[in-house]
């Protein structure tokens, strides 16, 4: 019986099996997905014993021996296989400790997806030789068989590519996408959101929205993308199927669209809540209430600058042009997605169009990812050069994340590297303004302070609409800490 198994499947058993293998590591990576995108422990061990299959192999092939199968264990073959099993078993048990080791250093993280990589091209190209009935087992036509199984690998690689969907391909072969099956959006919904150009952020890009060229922004040859003049768009944050989730999915829809009843239908079951963001026609997010004012102060920043998540009326520079009335009028020309050096770009532009008393620049902690002190001097030392042309005026707002600013709640463990680099650049900023004369405001402090005044350690969490962008009343605190910064620099009564 078993003799009519092996011949059965001579020439199929490892295609059969790579399959196997692809749809396993699909299912494992749909299921065992870390809020943070990267592959559980269990799947590292799921995936470590599939390649354990190996050595069933090796006894089934060594009990087939006493059948004296010719047609598929020659002799050469067993022998060939035999001195591959230890090398096998060595060589994923090195694999799978590695994997499991940088689990806990996430410095690493980004060699993980080469590793598993490693490891399948390794397994395929075993998979060949053992299923090849002509190989050759001296040096050369080992050679031969290897260049020949790359060559069909790549071949079948690409193949592969041209069958399956991008966001697919990404979860059953490349880096696993932390944003897919968040989002629960049945077929017909998603057919409806598509032939009115709707976008929805922070999940796996569903609609095929262009990068830079959507409802919101455009193309733009200086500054690879620019806030779309006119654009006016109803933004809904949606429900997500995982738990845990802090940057949850989002719905873009122009505000002149009709809804369909299935969108409708869909909106109102999914929806947490919706605001709205309006583009003036120079390409700035909308201030409120409208002035006449003669005298300017312009806000530079990214996506917590231009208010992500809540109405015009409720962003940092609405909040600024309530409090001074019309002595100043507040120009938003903060950007999603901008970062420090592209924010010194906007202020060197604006520069040039009008003159400004004053310029705060919102900094977001994602300014400053890689060698965060070195680039925070960098755009600090930029900013200084434009200094006399905004009267030697000029604030800085340090903002945080969620995950740092309750990082003794419950995020201590998330990201403890992360946390000590943020921990080191708040002073350092804060020195390196007072050394250029910049006024500083420090946003951990004003959720610290509020924390306590507010007598509860969970009041911190209203003052955000995920973890990173801010609430209404976030955004009037900080305007508030800006409010005292400009009276400092005479600009305004206290």
């Amino acid at each position: 019986m078993l003799q009519a198994i092996i011949g059965q499947y001579n020439k199929w058993w490892g295609v059969l099996y790579i399959t196997g293998v692809l749809i396993c590591n699909e299912f494992f990576v749909k299921a065992f997905v870390s809020p943070d995108g990267h592959l559980e422990i269990s799947t590292r061990l799921l995936l470590f014993l599939l390649n354990i299959s190996w050595i069933l192999w090796g006894i089934v092939l060594f009990l087939a021996r006493k059948e004296k199968s010719q047609d598929f264990c020659s002799e050469s073959r067993l022998a060939m296989f035999q001195r591959m099993i230890p090398g096998l078993f060595v060589f994923n048990l090195i694999v799978t400790t590695i994997i499991l080791y940088v689990r806990w250093y996430p410095r690493f993280y980004e060699k993980e997806e080469m590793i598993i990589t490693i490891l399948y091209f390794s397994s395929l190209w075993a998979l060949f030789v053992l299923a090849n009935k002509n190989v050759n087992f001296f040096p050369a036509g080992l050679i031969w068989n290897t260049v020949h199984a790359l060559v069909v690998i790549l071949v079948g690689f690409f193949i592969l590519l041209s069958f399956l969907p991008w966001e697919q391909t990404r979860q059953v072969i490349l880096r696993p996408d932390p944003k897919a099956g968040i989002l629960y959006l049945p077929k017909p919904v998603l057919q409806d959101l598509k032939e009115i150009h709707a976008v929805i952020g922070n999940t796996t890009n569903p609609t095929g929205a262009l990068r830079h060229d959507t409802i919101l922004v455009k193309p733009d040859e200086e500054f690879g993308y620019v806030l779309r003049p006119g654009a006016a768009v109803n933004v809904w944050l949606l429900r997500s199927m995982k738990s845990f989730n802090l940057d949850p999915p989002t719905l873009y829809i122009k505000t002149d669209v009709v809804l369909t009843d299935r969108i409708r239908e869909y909106v109102d079951q999914m929806a947490r809540h919706s605001f709205c963001y309006h583009i003036t026609q120079d390409g700035y997010r909308q201030t409120l209430p409208p002035v006449s004012a003669e005298r300017s102060i312009l806000i530079i920043g990214d996506s917590v600058g231009f208010g992500m998540g809540v109405n015009d009326e409720f962003t940092v520079a609405s909040y600024l042009q309530k409090m001074v009335s019309e002595r100043y009028g507040f120009v938003n020309a903060s950007v999603g997605g901008y970062n420090g050096y592209r924010c010194v770009q906007v202020a060197n532009r604006e520069s040039q169009k009008r003159k400004y008393e004053a310029l705060i620049y919102v900094a977001c902690e994602n300014d400053f990812v890689k060698d965060a002190i070195g680039t925070a001097q960098n755009v600090i030392n930029q900013l200084a050069s434009l200094s006399e042309i905004y009267n030697n005026k000029i604030i800085i707002v340090l903002h945080t994340y969620m995950e740092y600013t309750l990082r003794d709640l419950i995020f201590s463990s998330t990201s403890d590297k992360r946390n000590r680099e943020i921990s080191e650049l708040r002073p350092f900023m804060k020195n390196m303004c007072e050394k250029l004369g910049f006024e500083y405001c420090d946003w951990s402090a004003i959720v610290e302070r509020y924390s306590v005044e507010s007598q509860s350690i969970f009041s911190r969490f209203a003052l955000y609409v995920d973890h990173c962008h801010l609430s209404p009343l976030g955004n009037q605190l900080m305007a508030q800490d800006i409010y005292m910064k400009l009276s400092t620099l005479g600009l305004v009564d206290y």
